[in-house]
């Protein structure tokens, strides 16, 4: 759309003489005097096809009329633009991302402190906590079954150590044994083993 043209001058209103030619766009309009010979033939231009329409009425009405359609124009212009024109939107910023991301950092690194200080039941709920924001989180997974195996081993060694205090060394050595090199229980299961049987050899010497 090029706007309204009278004359081929572009306008926003005009006074307008018999012979006039008012176009919108590619549609052309001939303000015709009463009383003039009233034609209706359609011609070609260089782009597109043009519709000249001539028609006899009293020239107060079709004044108003050629006003209107100038003004209709317009606004049609007008709303196109501002269809064309709309303000970027801002991008979404997800508030909650980093939030998450700090909560995940700090329930790991918790669980990372309580796992160098043998507290396996506290580091087992850190990185619970991490599972249940991020359930795919490959890190807090290893390191919560990590601990729940070390926790298995630390129940050995309190085993191991109650049925030694009952004289019952045969049984702490066999169960030391299943704790395995790759535990931090192992070297100091290795130590209580040597003891024990120390001890077990003391008394059948006896």
């Amino acid at each position: 759309m090029n706007g309204v043209l009278v004359g081929k001058t572009k306008v926003r209103e005009a006074i307008l003489a018999s012979g006039m030619e008012i176009q919108i766009g590619d549609t052309i309009l001939r303000y015709v005097e009463r009383g003039e010979v009233v034609s209706l033939k359609k011609k070609e231009s260089k782009d597109n096809a043009a519709v000249e329409f001539i028609k006899t009425v009293p020239k107060p009405i079709l004044m108003s009329l050629s006003f209107f359609v100038i003004a209709l124009a317009l606004l049609f212009i007008t709303s196109g633009n501002d269809k064309g024109s709309k303000p970027e939107q801002p991008a979404v910023v997800n508030s909650q991302k980093p939030i998450k991301e700090n909560s995940i950092n700090l329930y790991l690194n918790n669980g990372m402190h309580f796992m160098n200080s043998a507290s396996w039941n506290e580091a087992i709920a850190e990185f619970r906590k991490v599972l249940s924001v991020d359930p795919d989180n490959f890190e807090a997974g290893a390191m919560k079954e990590k601990a729940e195996t070390e926790s298995g081993y630390q129940e050995i060694m309190e085993k191991a150590a109650n049925d030694a205090a009952e004289g019952k060394m045969k049984e702490a050595v066999l169960a030391l044994e299943k704790i395995p090199s790759t535990s931090v229980y192992y070297d100091m299961a290795g130590e209580e083993i040597v003891m024990y049987q120390e001890m077990l050899n003391t008394v059948k010497q006896d």
